[in-house]
């Protein structure tokens, strides 16, 4: 099996070069340009389909159209009773050992075989098919069938099929996503759009597929570029002019037709319906819907309220987060807006010697906004993170409060916890009179309840997984079960005159222990414990008692027989606590942050594009288990031999140390600190494919038949092999393979791609060996990956008289691409 697999290999590795001008190793022309690379002449076999794109997919020409149109039509129009699919017909080559899969160059740089049928698939031939667009820009117009475009089908189903194909990929952008870039890229400056939705220069209104016309399917793709953060990474301000001339009319579909709108179909479409004008504004009443929607992306939220007519804070826009972590990350300072502070000088900004971050204006000020609040306080989350008061961290209000108040209320936060037990009490008494005598009688009665200090720490981790005993400075006990007190008239009539009456009696301790007594202050039924040490409060047993009170009087004067009433007292008992608790330290005092960001998350999702994100987990050092993510924006530059990626939490958290908002930096060598890296080209580390062969033959050759006078023996050897992703690394300037071969090198070819399947690169006529990438980004050498493949021949000839000549000496070649050079200057 394993010498199937490498003829497979160096079976693909010949059609690269079958279908690519060679480079002869002497020095000519100038460098090629990656365009110009592929021989018009060369058609590929149907099992040769997916190797060819996957190598040529950034090609401009006819050819690469011509093959995907086939490849499109032959796979959706398929009928062979034999076969399945088209797939499973073509995709097998023919070796001597029987039939083999159909490899191709998977981005990256490796092989991979090919598992199903390539249209609709999303990955690498998306992605392949994405580059031949771009590469290509009038193929969007002849796909999708548009006037003025040369047709790709034979006949009108033909090209309804290719139609029906690109509108395919368009209605699906979250699952081909690189393949909305390219749409991005196209339409960057206008292209195919025009201005606007009405405008003569939008040229895909006018045609339609299925039930709606061709623009609305790239707005689909359009769409699920857009961010609507104020800083947008894809889209042109054209891009962006075009989708919001289309808000109000898929708003109206919306609300109209529910859920046979776009916007219920497609989730791009409501993206951009939920971030628009009209969306914070509460247009036809959806204005909450919507903002529960962006508030839950965590993108976007400070520019959707400041949307908002009456609403205009300056820099909210360019804020990438939720409104819940703005609440969150503020401290509760005003920014200098008041002049009711505890400490005015705290609540300057920290540029001017105060307390108070960017974060905490923006808080303010969106506080301050009616037409904001009534979002924020209908929202679970913001509502939540604005005000909270029965928690250790409160919220944004809470913090606001204890640093403007005028009482220390906002310092504590309630909790109830089942920590006391009680009983029950119950007394009698009976007055009794004849016709001429009067009686009476009280009846009373207590109950105790115990408030179990003890109880308190292990209830509150079962609960709220925390401990909160030493925090506790007072303990309100309700009896939850009511009191019961009264009278009952037991024999007679009351025409003698029996009164009653009753009372309540109050709370009152009748211990604590520890020998406390005189340091719990009690007020009603509110008991202060703040002056215990914790020793003390871990060992206190408060106990509460409760009273009620009965009487009657009967008077017999003007009746006859015998009078007689019960008094009852009676006092049930179902108590329960309700501490009041301090605040955290972080609450108190502000948060003490500690950041860390996912950089591997971030170098393994990165797309390259501007306004890149990173996560940053922080972390209180006042209290561990409180701990916020944000996304940031990252920015990069080089640094000598290093790349360095920058993201910074402003305005989120400020670092008094540094003198400046938070920021985290990663350093990549990008040079190993010399000016040339030698890499060893090894297979199976970073290499896939083989750098070195050897052939020897001795075949004789006549090349004129049986009238030759010369015959030669000749033997051919292939070093092929790809370079994988991220061996050569960004800040490369040249990249140079250390060939050798016996007898004669006869052709050597170099390209480098970048990790979306395009040719940067080919290498140059004057410097064989070499391929020149200055002036790529950063963004392009990442992940990049090169393929080469190098032909040594050998020939030995004998061209004595026919009836002299012997046998030509055997002949053997010999190629090694032993290493490869990076030059980083």
């Amino acid at each position: 099996m394993k010498k199937k697999i490498i003829s497979v290999l160096l079976a693909f590795f010949m059609f690269f070069n079958m279908g690519t001008k060679a480079y002869a190793a002497e020095a000519g022309r100038g460098q090629e340009r990656p365009e110009n690379i592929v021989n018009e002449n060369f058609i590929p076999s149907r099992s040769e389909i997916p190797m060819y794109l996957s190598q040529f997919s950034s090609y401009k020409g006819e050819m690469i159209k011509g093959i995907w149109a086939k490849l499109f039509y032959e796979e959706l129009t398929f009928d062979d009773g034999n076969y399945r699919s088209w797939y499973q017909k073509y995709n097998h080559g023919i070796s001597k050992d029987g039939q083999v899969p159909v490899y191709y160059l998977a981005l990256g740089g490796h092989l991979a075989q090919v598992q199903s049928q390539i249209t609709y698939s999303a990955g690498d031939f998306e992605t392949f098919f994405g580059n031949s667009l771009k590469a290509n820009p009038e193929f969007l117009g002849q796909m999708l069938g548009l006037p003025g475009y040369a047709p790709l089908g034979q006949d009108r189903a033909g090209n309804e099929l290719m139609r029906q194909v690109m509108v395919n990929y368009l209605l699906d952008p979250c699952k081909y996503k690189a393949l909305a870039k390219r749409i991005g890229e196209i339409t960057y400056q206008g292209d195919y759009i025009g201005d606007s939705k009405t405008s003569d220069n939008n040229i895909l209104k006018g045609e339609s597929f299925g039930e709606y016309s061709l623009d609305i399917y790239v707005l689909m793709t359009l769409a699920s570029l857009y961010e609507g953060d104020g800083d947008e990474a894809y889209l042109s301000d054209i891009q962006l002019a075009w989708l919001r001339s289309y808000e109000r009319f898929l708003y109206d579909d919306y609300v109209d037709r529910g859920e046979n709108s776009l916007a219920r179909q497609f989730p791009s479409i409501y993206d951009l319906i939920a971030r628009s004008v009209d969306a914070s504004n509460n247009y036809r009443g959806l204005g909450q819907e919507f903002f529960d929607y962006v508030e839950e992306s965590a993108r976007g939220a400070g520019s959707w309220l400041n949307q908002i007519e009456g609403v205009d804070i300056e820099g909210l826009d360019d804020l990438s987060s939720s409104i819940s972590s703005i609440f969150d990350f503020a401290d509760g300072y005003c920014y200098g807006h008041e002049d009711n502070c505890k400490n005015h000088d705290w609540c300057l900004a920290v540029e001017n010697g105060g307390r108070a971050k960017k974060i905490d204006d923006y808080a303010y000020l969106i506080s301050k906004s009616p037409e904001a609040m009534v979002y924020i306080k209908a929202n679970e989350n913001t509502a939540k993170a604005y005000s909270n008061p029965n928690s250790k961290d409160g919220g944004w209000l809470e913090k606001y409060n204890m640093r403007h108040g005028s009482d220390s209320s906002a310092d504590h936060y309630f909790l109830q916890l089942n920590i006391v037990s009680g009983g029950n009490g119950e007394n009698r008494a009976t007055a009794q009179c004849d016709r001429w005598s009067r009686d009476s009688a009280t009846a009373r009665t207590s109950a105790t309840a115990r408030v179990d200090l003890t109880k308190i720490d292990a209830l509150a981790l079962e609960n709220f997984g925390e401990e909160i005993l030493s925090r506790t400075d007072a303990i309100t006990v309700s009896m939850n079960g009511g009191h019961w007190t009264g009278s009952r008239l037991q024999t007679g009539n009351t025409g003698g005159g029996c009164m009653a009456s009753y009372s309540r009696g109050g709370y009152s301790v009748s211990s604590v222990t520890g020998n406390v007594t005189n340091r719990v202050v009690r007020s009603g039924n509110t008991f202060n414990i703040s002056d215990l040490s914790l020793e003390e409060r871990a060992s206190a047993v408060i106990s509460v008692s409760h009273s009620a009170t009965s009487s009657v009087q009967v008077n017999g004067q003007d009746g006859s027989g015998n009078y007689s009433a019960t008094g009852i007292a009676k006092v049930s008992t179902s108590p329960t606590a309700t501490l009041s608790v301090k605040r955290a330290k972080c609450f108190q005092e502000g948060h003490d942050w500690a950041g860390k960001v996912d950089w591997d998350g971030y170098f393994e999702n990165a797309s390259g594009a501007e306004g890149q994100r990173a996560t940053i987990a922080y972390t209180c050092k006042n209290d561990v288990s409180h701990v916020i993510q944000i996304q940031v924006p990252v920015t990069s530059k080089r640094e000598g031999d290093y790349m360095v990626y920058t993201a910074s939490a402003a305005p989120f958290v400020y670092d008094s140390q540094a003198g400046g908002y938070d920021t985290y930096s990663i350093k990549i060598n990008a040079t190993n600190g010399d000016t040339r890296e030698n890499i060893k080209l090894l297979s199976g580390d970073n290499v896939s494919g083989n750098t070195s062969d050897s052939k020897r033959s001795s075949t004789q050759v006549f090349p004129q038949g049986s009238v030759s006078k010369y015959h030669y023996t000749m033997a051919v050897a292939k070093a092929d092999f790809t370079v994988q992703a991220g061996t050569i690394k960004a800040g490369a300037k040249r990249i140079k393979f250390n060939v050798s071969a016996s007898e004669e090198l006869h052709s050597l070819s170099i390209k480098v791609y970048d990790r979306y399947g395009e040719i940067i690169a080919v290498n140059d006529v004057n410097d064989p060996y070499s391929c020149y990438i200055v002036g790529k980004s950063d963004g392009q050498l990442r992940d990049c990956y090169a393929v080469v493949s190098a032909v040594a021949t050998t020939q030995h000839f004998n061209t004595r008289a026919y009836a002299q000549w012997e046998d030509a000496p055997e002949s053997h070649a010999t190629i090694i691409v032993s290493s490869m050079d990076i030059y980083y200057k």
